[in-house]
């Protein structure tokens, strides 16, 4: 399976991109290029430091084996690309998640 991944914090800026902006439609947002769902086992492997085994399913009959979006009206007419890459924003999401966990304890 591969999906269109995109960072929190690139969605805000493509929100607030669209807010400031003159223009008006439906736009696409996302990072523009596909991840497998191994691939992001893998980054979270990476930003966890913990070696886990992913259990994999037989897919469903209405999942769509490869979602990519056309994010180019969105860079044109609001000047918006995606900024963090699918690593980092993994990372920076555990780092997220741990905060919060440590201010609950």
């Amino acid at each position: 399976m591969v999906r269109d991944f995109i960072y929190v914090k690139d969605m805000a800026d493509i929100c607030v991109a669209a807010l400031e902006s003159e223009k008006s439609g439906i736009y696409n947002a996302g990072a523009g290029e596909g991840t497998s769902v191994n691939q992001i086992v893998e980054a979270v492997r990476h930003a966890t430091g913990r070696d886990f085994q992913p259990t994999y399913k037989v897919a469903r009959a209405y999942d769509v084996p490869r979602i990519v979006l056309d994010i180019r009206r969105a860079q044109e007419d609001f000047g918006w690309s995606p900024k963090v890459p699918l690593v980092e924003g993994v990372a920076e999401s555990w780092k997220w998640v741990q905060s919060q966990a440590a201010a609950v304890r």
